[in-house]
């Protein structure tokens, strides 16, 4: 093995072994064994049963499409590979926040510790999720780690949650079906059946854009108002 010391092999035992360094050097004595030319990620991923961050990409694409199918497949072909459903498990989740890493600060890799080209990838990947998606995703992973650890179908779990975690969908803004100012303070007035039309009108021209847009910052200010109306009532 003439290339033991190469930084992206290194890096993919210290992760794998998440830092201990025992771990450590028992997994590099077992690549050594090999008789390999050099340690690469994928040997080290193969070797100590983590889940290669290629098809934890796949599975987050996946994801991102509502591709059920496709995920399930993965599934199968990992634990029949020898990868612990709860393995898988805790590597989608924090594969999951690296992803959200990547969707609201692409600029911190380091935070992260993936790979270059994975990193990269999954910045493109990124852009096919909404925030609230990779937000709610994580919070479903997280409800269900007591199950994971301690269930014997800790499989059946898993692909259920690859189900669910599919059919996850952006919650969807009120201006969707706004056409016009009046279908906005029509909401509005809904929200806030106690202020009047010339009150809510006021309130809309004295609006500041969010990012050039009224129509999220009038939510906001709506939500703000009925915060402050119920305080009042309480």
């Amino acid at each position: 093995m003439r290339n033991a010391g190469n930084a992206p092999g290194i890096w993919a035992i210290v992760k794998s072994c998440g830092g201990f360094i025992r771990n450590c050097l028992v997994l590099l004595d077992q690549l050594s064994n090999l008789g390999v030319d050099e340690i690469t990620p994928n040997w080290v991923w193969e070797l100590s049963g983590v889940v290669p961050e290629h098809d934890l990409l796949t599975l987050t694409e996946n994801l991102a499409k509502g591709d059920v199918t496709a995920n399930l497949q993965i599934l199968q072909d990992l634990i029949e590979y020898g990868k612990n459903p709860f393995v898988i498990y805790s590597s989608l989740t924090g594969f999951l926040k690296d992803l959200l890493v990547a969707k609201t600060a692409p600029d911190n890799r380091q935070i992260t510790q993936l790979e270059e080209d994975t990193w990269q990838e999954l910045i493109t990947i990124s852009q096919m999720w909404e925030l609230t998606q990779i937000q709610a995703s994580i919070a479903l992973l997280m409800s269900r780690q007591q199950l994971m650890r301690d269930s014997e179908a800790a499989k059946l779990w898993l692909e259920a949650t690859l189900i669910e975690l599919s059919n996850i969908k952006e919650e969807k803004q009120p201006w969707t079906n706004w056409k016009t100012i009046q279908d906005a303070i029509n909401w509005g007035k809904e929200q806030l059946p106690h202020l009047s039309q010339s009150e809510l009108e006021r309130h809309w021209n004295n609006l500041t854009p969010i990012k050039g847009k009224k129509a999220p910052a009038w939510v906001q200010l709506v939500q703000e108002l009925q915060m402050k109306s119920q305080l009042q009532t309480a």
